[in-house]
């Protein structure tokens, strides 16, 4: 939507005699922006109407069973595809969050599946969460040292 608003802006420039790249990659953005907000409403549609099947992968059990110990503990087997409000919040309960994909196992998705550009891609989403979780654990462990600061002021 912010491409929206400094279009009439960009206009402006087409007076001139230099091309109007503004202009156009405020547009190219804009339509950006809704093919996506498009594929997202077709998904949730799909997922309403029920048109997907789940299926196990061999593929991703041969990578993923060593990563799910959360799963284990619950004593369920991580083939199992439940998604009830219960075992949600049993997942919440269980303390903090914890990855389980890693780049060690990100390669070996790319390498098994044979798409080499998902490797980078799989990098870079690994890093964002992990440097994510990282701050959350640090302001988590931030809390309670002002709290207790905070009593020892009172007192």
């Amino acid at each position: 939507m912010g491409s929206l608003k400094f279009q009439p802006c960009s206009m402006l420039i087409c007076r001139f005699s230099i091309p109007n790249l503004p202009f156009f990659y405020l547009v190219y953005r804009a339509w950006s922006h809704y093919q996506a907000l498009a594929g997202g409403k077709h998904l949730q549609w799909l997922l309403s109407n029920k048109f997907y099947t789940l299926s196990p992968s061999e593929i991703l059990d041969t990578i993923y069973p060593r990563n799910l110990p959360l799963l284990q503990s619950l004593g369920e087997k991580p083939s199992e595809h439940d998604s009830t409000p219960s075992h949600e919040s049993n997942l919440r309960s269980q303390g903090p969050e914890r990855m389980l994909l890693t780049q060690t196992t990100g390669r070996k998705l790319a390498e098994v599946l044979d798409i080499p550009e998902l490797q980078v891609e799989l990098e870079r989403a690994i890093w964002q969460v992990e440097t994510a979780l990282q701050k959350q654990r640090d302001e988590s462990a931030k809390a309670p040292a002002v709290e207790s600061d905070s009593k020892r002021k009172k007192e």
